[in-house]
Order: C-alpha cells, then structure tokens, then sequence
C-alpha cells in the first residue's frame, strides 16, 4: 500500500547514516555478541526497547560481512518489542 511504502522510506531514510557501523556505534548501537548465517551480526540500541514501533528508530541493525574484505555492511534491520513490555502485539507497519 502506498502508506506501507511511505514508512519503509521513512526507515530506509532514518537508518541510511548506519551504512557506517561507526556512526551507529556512536548513536549507541552495540553488538549484541549474536551472528546469524544469513542475517549476520546483530547491533541493538537498548533505549530503544520501549514497547512501541517507531519505523525510523529500529532496536536492532543487521550487519553482513563483505566478500573477500574485512569490514561489514547494514543488511538490515529489527523492531523488536519485549513481551513483558507489550504482550499483544503493536501496530507494525501497515499492511
């Protein structure tokens, strides 16, 4: 729908500065000591686990590493909502 389309650009918007995991290290994003194969290392920002979706502040930033260099790209990102904080679920984006 179009306003699904408009909150994926909002977010792709928000999160285009964290293409450098330095700024999002510095914006307190951590590394959450977890690595997926196919989703790759996950970086959460704790503040963030609030219990509301907010399409331009993702809890969570994936990165993958590059082929053949030693560095890692933003592959993704999460929204994450603890249970206890929420137990029905939140509104996500629209459907």
């Amino acid at each position: 729908s179009k306003a699904t389309e408009q909150e994926l650009t909002r977010a792709r918007s928000a999160t285009a500065r964290y293409h450098d995991l330095a700024q999002a290290e510095d914006d307190g994003y951590v590394n959450f000591e977890l690595y997926e194969s196919g989703e790759g290392h996950h970086y959460i920002k704790f503040e963030l686990l609030d219990g509301t979706f907010d399409p331009e502040h993702p809890e969570m930033l994936l990165y993958s590493p590059v082929p053949g260099e030693n560095r890692l790209e933003l592959a993704g990102v999460e929204y994450l909502i603890p249970i206890a904080l929420s137990p029905s679920p939140p509104a996500g984006f629209t459907a």
